[in-house]
C-alpha cells in the first residue's frame, strides 16, 4: 500500500491536538470563564460556550457569558451578531468539537492497514495459498500457521 502523505499525518495530529484543546477548554469553561483580546478581535470561553468578536473596540472578553446559564450550553443555538459595527459569535464548544472530532477520526481510521494485506497494493490475501498476489504480482511471505 503506498504511503501516505506527510500532509495528511500533520493534519492527523493536529486534529488531535484540537480536540484535546476543544475538551480541555470545555470542562475549564464550566469552572471559569477565561478569554484573550487582540487589536480589534477578542475571544472567550465560559459555560460551555466560546463568543468571538471583532471589528470595533475590543469589549471585555466576558460581555455576554452572564446571559447564559448552564443547561443553556446543551441547547445554544449558535448566534452571529453584527451591532454596533462588531461582529460577534456565541457558539457552544460541543458544536465545534462534534465537527474536529468527526474529520479526525476518519483520517485516522482511513489510514489503518489491514493484517491480511499486500503490503504493495493492500489487496486482501486472505486465504491466498498461491505465494503471490493476484492484483500486483508482488511475492508473499506465507503464513505460519501455528497448532
Amino acid at each position: 500500500m503506498k504511503e501516505r502523505s506527510r500532509t495528511r499525518r500533520v493534519l492527523k495530529w493536529l486534529g488531535l491536538g484540537l480536540n484535546l484543546l476543544l475538551i480541555a477548554a470545555f470542562f475549564v469553561s464550566l469552572k471559569f470563564s477565561v478569554g484573550v483580546s487582540y487589536g480589534g478581535c477578542s475571544g472567550a470561553a465560559g459555560y460551555g460556550c466560546i463568543f468571538l468578536t471583532a471589528g470595533g473596540n475590543p469589549a471585555p472578553f466576558m460581555y455576554r457569558t452572564r446571559d447564559l446559564v448552564r443547561p443553556e450550553m446543551w441547547t445554544k443555538q449558535p448566534v452571529f451578531s453584527t451591532r454596533w459595527n462588531r461582529y460577534s459569535l456565541i457558539m457552544p464548544i460541543w458544536i465545534p468539537l462534534l465537527a474536529a472530532a468527526i474529520v479526525t477520526v476518519w483520517l485516522w481510521r482511513s489510514d489503518r492497514k489491514f493484517k491480511s494485506g499486500c503490503v504493495e497494493c493492500g489487496y486482501d490475501l486472505t486465504g491466498n495459498i498461491s505465494g503471490v498476489c493476484p492484483e500486483c504480482g508482488m511475492a508473499i511471505e506465507p503464513e505460519v500457521q501455528v497448532p
